[in-house]
């Protein structure tokens, strides 16, 4: 038996990127179809690994599912929220600044176009059909990144109430957010190439928009 277990775990070793290797396969799956529609067989399979080898590493594929948002999407928010503070120091020190210093992070911040695909769309999913995964994302992704955010618009906005400042928020992160899911849509209505042009017309498109909008709350 213990000649097995050797067997079993050189089977299994990260000697070749195993581990990452499944990571890697079950976000762009879970992205692709959802926690429901990807199974176990179709990861390994994939992944070119042996079957048992997610319950190895991760003890089920729920495991899985929660090693990709920890190691992998939380670390693409974290990027977002330097790349945010980071603009907010080259931009124009005022509201508007705040404003492009937000959309600029995501809209062309620092993820790949890969990167940022899959990143949404897991997002998608979960507040589509929210599993346990919801809170880690709302708690340790979302919400220092829009503290960050409300903090700095705080600056040039003292007076505006904290339900009206959360809204404000929530509702410039609604417009981003939509430009990032429906990339495919915006371009077949527009007419325009998600390019470096349209992403930097699409930026100053929510900073005067959202400016607008701020103003009918003040």
């Amino acid at each position: 038996m213990f000649d097995t277990f050797i067997c079993m775990k050189n089977k299994f070793s990260d000697k070749f990127g195993t581990k990452e290797r499944l990571i890697e396969v079950a976000e762009r799956l879970f992205a692709e179809k959802g926690f429901k529609g990807v199974s176990v067989r179709e990861i390994t399979s994939q992944a070119k690994v042996h079957l048992g080898a997610i319950n190895y590493y991760f003890g089920s594929k729920e495991g899985l599912y929660l090693e990709v948002f920890q190691t992998r999407f939380l670390e693409r928010a974290k990027r977002l929220k330097e790349t945010f503070e980071k603009n907010l120091k080259d931009d124009d020190p005022n509201l508007e600044g705040v404003i492009r210093a937000f959309a600029k992070a995501i809209i062309s911040g620092p993820l790949t176009e890969e990167e940022r695909e899959i990143h949404f769309k897991l997002l998608a999913r979960e507040m589509v059909r929210p599993s346990s995964i919801l809170k880690l994302i709302v708690e340790e992704a979302l919400n220092p990144f829009l503290v960050s955010f409300e903090e700095a618009l705080k600056i040039y906005l003292p007076s505006l109430p904290p339900e009206k400042m959360r809204m404000a928020v929530l509702s410039i992160l609604a417009q981003i957010l939509y430009f990032n899911f429906a990339r495919p849509k915006v371009q077949e209505v527009t007419g325009q190439k998600f390019d470096a042009h349209f992403e930097k017309f699409l930026i100053e498109h929510v900073v005067s928009f959202s400016l607008k909008g701020i103003e009918g709350l003040a």
